[in-house]
């Protein structure tokens, strides 16, 4: 079976950091950008969470997902962190 690089286990207690200080940004004040933030923070949390599971579920090069539709959703993830990164930053800047 293929060693999980360690640089997967340090991105995935990151994206929970992020969770949280999203979470927490979405808690205490609740307007356009942190509620942005919150849903990228969340797109990217899913993201990590995904290409772990993705690098557990694979063995000698052959896919075996036991959860394969999760994975195709929660991959879904990687096209939408962009768009809410800009529309963030849009917010957070406050361009029109």
């Amino acid at each position: 079976m293929p060693e999980i690089p360690l640089s997967i286990y340090f991105l995935f207690p990151s994206s929970v950091f992020i969770l949280i200080v999203g979470a927490y940004l979405f808690w205490k004040k609740r307007n356009i950008a942190t509620v942005i933030f919150f849903a990228a923070s969340l797109l990217q949390f899913f993201w990590m969470l995904s290409t772990l599971i993705l690098w557990q579920s694979v063995s000698f090069g052959v896919l075996s997902l036991k959860y394969p539709l999760v994975i195709k959703l929660l991959s879904l993830s990687v096209f939408l962190v962009p768009a809410f990164l800009y529309h963030f930053s849009l917010e957070f800047c406050h361009v029109k």
